[in-house]
């Protein structure tokens, strides 16, 4: 399930074969953990939340396939499978030095992290879904376009999209036609999916896309006509 940016923190995320829960600060996990994707120093599989660590003042979490994300006092950790410049990790590795991340969100292989506003990314790219203009995987968190204002973020299986100023953006993957009509098959940079300035909301789903505008619901992608 994709998250929306907001003041309100991701407290419960599922991954492909794992979910995180976020309890009073405290972290737990469970599931499947072939990767280390629980962060309890093993690759052993649990049928029970079990406690990740003794810290109390975790905050935003996702889980991917094989890997997990999260923020503690404003610090960005992952672990598991390919998990960031640390590589595979058993436990929660501290990523880069910033203090401010906010938010994180996880599908698949791909990660993608907000810093005051700005989005950045890293992972699997073979769609362009990181939307660093190209198809090419990266290691560490890079900042996706020029933008710092970015107020809705939803992530896809293999493409995003996002909000800011009430203009709506997607990139990836557009074999049916998630990102909209008249997109390239494949747009590795964020693309303007139409030219209103009132989105409110957006999620971004397997092969489609939802948003809201003006009190109505839109939907495009597998499931709508222009698919």
């Amino acid at each position: 399930m994709a998250g929306k940016m907001s003041l309100a923190n991701n407290s419960l995320f599922y991954g492909g074969d794992h979910t995180l829960q976020i309890i009073d600060g405290k972290l737990f996990s469970c599931g499947g953990n072939s990767h280390g994707q629980l962060g309890l120093g093993d690759t052993c599989k649990r049928g029970t939340p079990t406690l990740v660590g003794v810290f109390s003042d975790w905050s935003s979490v996702a889980a991917g396939e094989g890997h997990s994300l999260a923020i503690r006092g404003g610090k960005l950790f992952a672990w598991g499978r390919r998990s960031g410049g640390a590589g595979s990790s058993l436990f929660p590795v501290q990523i880069g030095e910033k203090d401010n991340w906010e938010r994180v969100f996880a599908r698949k292989g791909s990660s993608f992290a907000i810093a005051n506003g700005e989005l950045f990314s890293w992972g699997e790219n073979p769609h362009g879904q990181l939307g660093l203009g190209n198809f090419l995987p990266q290691e560490n968190p890079l900042r996706v376009g020029t933008f710092s204002d970015w107020d809705v973020f939803s992530l896809g299986e293999d493409h995003a999209a996002a909000i800011r100023q009430g203009r709506l953006y997607a990139w990836g993957k557009n074999d049916k036609g998630q990102l909209g009509p008249g997109k390239a098959s494949l747009e590795p940079s964020p693309v303007r999916v139409d030219s209103h300035s009132d989105w409110k909301d957006v999620r971004a789903r397997k092969h489609h896309t939802l948003a809201s505008r003006n009190g109505g619901l839109f939907s495009w992608g597998k499931i709508s006509p222009w698919a």
